[in-house]
């Protein structure tokens, strides 16, 4: 019986494994704890501010609107203390949110740095065995799932197995050295599809009928496309 081929990226890590994952992340996260550390610390203030805001409401309510008793000056005081609360929390939203982004953007730019360092060190042993898309997709794609964007808490992740389709080949890494730049074709990607803000979500490298293909799935703000196009155009 043939036995099927899964990709050592596509398996189910076990818990044990992935706590040791998280481990070395936290590893790759020391060197900008500090943003992080205040990230938390603005995280914390508007926490109390979001508290305190529904609060000087109740107050109002509570002492003032129910008897019936609110002059023009309190409604004026407590609209001014209200608005002061809002603008201080929007000034603490931001910071929050900036400094978490930059940690984050920081982490996994440095964890490409070393990725791309230890790739210097393999022999062409593992680059003739590995496909060159896979590897790219590593250090850009996977990489790129370590950040998470404050405003929505969701992250992409697409995971993808190393098995042949149908009428694909295997390509080596001399084949990959005659191509252009990714960045130039993930740009005509882009061209092609138009609309406005198109972003790469996943691309790959295949050899399809003797003949090398990118295929990029692209997201506008409207709907997602696949393209393909010619490695060697």
């Amino acid at each position: 019986m043939e036995e099927k081929y899964q990709s050592e990226w596509s398996r189910e890590l076990p818990l044990k494994e992935q706590l040791t994952i998280v481990q070395r992340l936290f590893r790759f996260a020391k060197p900008f704890r500090r943003m992080f550390y205040t990230a938390i610390l603005f995280a914390f203030g508007l926490s109390i501010i979001n508290i305190l805001l529904p609060r000087v409401i109740q107050v109002f309510m509570d002492n003032y609107l129910t008897p019936k008793t609110a002059t023009m000056q309190v409604i004026l005081t407590f609209a001014a203390i209200y608005f002061f609360g809002v603008i201080v929390k929007s000034i603490v939203w931001f910071f929050q949110w900036y400094l978490y982004s930059m940690a984050s953007l920081k982490t996994y730019q440095y964890i490409r740095v070393k990725l791309f360092e230890k790739l210097h060190t393999l022999g062409m042993r593992y680059f003739d065995q590995t496909p060159a898309g896979s590897t790219v997709s590593r250090v850009t794609n996977d990489t790129e799932t370590l950040y998470v964007n404050p405003e929505t808490g969701k992250v992409t992740k697409n995971t993808e197995t190393n098995q042949l389709g149908e009428n694909e080949t295997a390509f080596s890494a001399a084949e990959v050295k005659e191509l252009g730049a990714v960045n130039d074709v993930l740009a005509k990607a882009k061209k092609e599809v138009g609309g406005l803000s198109p972003r790469i979500l996943t691309w790959k490298l295949t050899k399809n009928n003797n003949k090398l293909v990118y295929t990029v799935d692209v997201k506008t703000t409207t709907a997602d496309e696949k393209v393909t196009l010619d490695a060697n155009k």
